[in-house]
């Protein structure tokens, strides 16, 4: 993908509401910052207080994070100091770019309390394809690993799942649960696994498989579900 394709309006119209992304998830006892001699203790329930704690530990780790990325934006898209405008909070960063709005933060993970999540986001990309631009690529590879879209209107997952069947390489892959509500595509490694529910499409990359070829191969799963050849 030398240059970016040429997409059918629609498409683009998805893409506008299009997120990279990338999530990673810890125990708290392992972040730097947690000392148990100074009587530190790992949450064992969630409360704003665990949070705070939280993103008081992760502060360094964001910093560090949204500093790789600033340099990686010098080196591929020649961005100056002063297109780069920082926001800081404690544990999260806002950085707003000529292409894009990044956000990085650090939060107790919403699901298990001994545990933390850190997240870098970038969405609102101007132009809409901006993210397809091999440059751009290059800047945020190693720094995003999923690509997830906002539908438009409710998606028919019944339908989808009866479309996925009538093929046979692509119904191996397929999983869902009883009730319909979602559905995986679980490729081999170094492909895109897809989630899907009525109102989100998410592309996530599997062990192997670069940012570009994320956007790649969503692309063209698009594409196909778009009936566009």
């Amino acid at each position: 993908m030398d240059h970016p394709p040429n997409l059918p309006e629609a498409l683009l119209k998805l893409l506008s509401k299009a997120t990279l992304s990338k999530c990673i998830d810890g125990r708290i006892q392992d972040l730097s910052g947690f000392r148990k001699k100074d009587g530190h203790q790992v949450p064992v329930e969630h409360t704003e207080g665990a949070d705070e704690f939280v993103r008081e530990l992760g502060d360094g780790i964001v910093t560090e994070q949204i500093t790789a990325l600033h340099r990686s934006l010098r080196q591929h898209l020649a961005y100056k100091r002063s297109e780069m405008q920082l926001t800081q909070t404690r544990g999260s960063i806002l950085m707003q770019t000529p292409a894009c709005e990044v956000r990085a933060w650090i939060e107790q993970h919403p699901e298990q309390a001994d545990h933390y999540r850190q997240t870098l986001e970038l969405a609102k990309c101007r132009p809409p394809d901006a993210f397809l631009h091999p440059d751009f690529i290059a800047a945020f590879e190693g720094h995003c690993n999923a690509l997830a879209l906002s539908a438009s209107t409710p998606i028919d997952i019944e339908a989808e799942i009866d479309r996925i069947e009538e093929n046979p390489a692509m119904a191996k892959a397929l999983d869902y649960p009883l009730d319909a509500s979602h559905l995986r595509l679980l490729p081999p490694p170094g492909a895109v696994e897809l989630f899907m529910d009525p109102g989100t499409i998410r592309f996530t990359a599997r062990s192997g498989c670069t940012l570009r070829e994320l956007v790649e191969q969503a692309i063209a799963l698009l594409k196909a579900q778009m009936g566009d050849s």
